[in-house]
C-alpha cells in the first residue's frame, strides 16, 4: 500500500472528509473492509481525500464518515477492578476483533499478491502464511479458551485478592 503511517495519532482521533483514505486505511482497524464494500480504493489510489474518493463513486461523504467512526475503539484500557473483567476484556477487545478481522487480512493479502506479483520487491507467499497463520490462532483459541481463560481469571483473582508482600 501506498499510505504510509505519517504519524501515530491515536486511532480515536477525529476522522475528516479532508484526510487521505489510504491514511484513514493504515490507522483505522475495520475500514479497509468498508472501503472495500464501497469500492474505495484505499490502496494505489490511496492518496486522495475521503471527500474526493467518496464524491467520485457518487457516495456521501458524512455517511461513510458515520461508518467509519463507528469502528473508532477507544485507545485507553477501562478501568478493571477484578481479574475476570481483565479477561473479558481481552477476550472482547483483542481475541473477538483478531477473529474478525483477519479474514479481510488474508483478502488484502490475497490482493496485493495478485496485483504486484510482478514487482522485485514484493516477497510471495503472504496469503498462504496469513491464512496458516490465522487458522493456527483459530484452533488455539478454541483448544484453551474454555479452560485458559477462566483458570487465569480464578489464579489471579486469588492473587488479586491477597495481601502485597
Amino acid at each position: 500500500m501506498n499510505a504510509r503511517l505519517e504519524t501515530t495519532a491515536p486511532a480515536t482521533a477525529t476522522l475528516s472528509a479532508d484526510q487521505q483514505i489510504g491514511q484513514i486505511a493504515v490507522q483505522l482497524p475495520g475500514a479497509t473492509a468498508v472501503f472495500r464494500r464501497l469500492k474505495l480504493d484505499f490502496c494505489c489510489g490511496g492518496q486522495v481525500p475521503l471527500a474526493t474518493a467518496a464524491a467520485e463513486k457518487g457516495l456521501d461523504v458524512n455517511t461513510v464518515l458515520s461508518e467509519l467512526a463507528a469502528l473508532q475503539r477507544p485507545t485507553t484500557a477501562p478501568e478493571i477492578r477484578d481479574p475476570s473483567a481483565l479477561v473479558d476484556h481481552i477476550l472482547t477487545r483483542y481475541h473477538d476483533v483478531h477473529r474478525v478481522q483477519l479474514p479481510e487480512l488474508i483478502r488484502m493479502a490475497r490482493r496485493v499478491e495478485a496485483v504486484h506479483r510482478d514487482n522485485p520487491m514484493y516477497r510471495p507467499g503472504w496469503p498462504i502464511c496469513s491464512k496458516k497463520w490465522s487458522k493456527s490462532c483459530c484452533r488455539t483459541c478454541k483448544r484453551k479458551r474454555p479452560s485458559c481463560f477462566p483458570c487465569s481469571s480464578r489464579v489471579a483473582t486469588r492473587l488479586w485478592a491477597s495481601p502485597s508482600a
